[in-house]
């Protein structure tokens, strides 16, 4: 069949959704671990700064490669969040991609000669 719109689209459609919506809760997660590993890299420099704990700069290290790796997730993520369309504006984009100029004077064409066919068709009644 010669689909206007392929039916396999809207089967995607709902997996990109999906994708985004899994983004979106990965996103939100890795933000937590970020500003936990934050956290604890201010408060063992803190407790370095004062002297009271000279090895927390063991915990320190550990904190920066948390931050780094956290960062490393959480970015994509957030970009895939923001910038991945939803389902709405996906099939808006499809529907788009169809209504053209061409396909719209052709269409106002048919209805032109359904119309006069219409008017003919009752005065031929009279």
């Amino acid at each position: 069949m010669d689909y206007f719109i392929n039916p396999v689209w809207f089967y995607w459609l709902g997996v990109c959704d999906g994708l985004k919506t899994l983004s979106i809760v990965f996103a939100v997660f890795s933000g937590m671990v970020l500003v936990s590993f934050i956290a604890g890299y201010m408060y063992n420099h803190a407790m370095v700064i004062e002297g009271e704990y000279e090895d927390n700069k063991h915990y320190m290290a550990m904190c920066k490669t948390g931050i780094k790796w956290s960062v490393a997730v959480f970015l994509p993520l957030l970009l895939i969040a923001i910038f991945s369309p939803n389902k709405q504006t996906m099939v808006e984009m499809q529907v788009a991609s169809i209504a053209t100029k061409t396909n719209a004077e052709w269409t106002v064409e048919q209805l032109k000669g359904i119309t006069d066919y219409i008017i003919e068709r009752i005065q031929s009644v009279k």
